[in-house]
């Protein structure tokens, strides 16, 4: 959406419903594992287009 590529989980973890168990044990927390977004960056990605995705996911949150 909005021309940004993110994920619930890893691609390992395809059409699962359950958190990711790196995220879990990283988080200590299932929940808050449960709802974690992962993106993905790569050397050719530039500031500008980071900031282009913190600012429409604050959009979508209301911040």
């Amino acid at each position: 959406m909005q021309g940004i590529a993110c994920s619930k989980g890893s691609a390992c973890q395809s059409g699962s419903s359950q958190a990711s168990h790196v995220l879990t044990e990283l988080l200590s927390d299932t929940s808050r594992a449960a709802n974690a977004i992962r993106f993905s960056l790569a050397h050719t990605n530039q500031a500008e287009e980071i900031d282009y995705a913190v600012n429409q996911l604050c959009a979508l949150i209301g911040k």
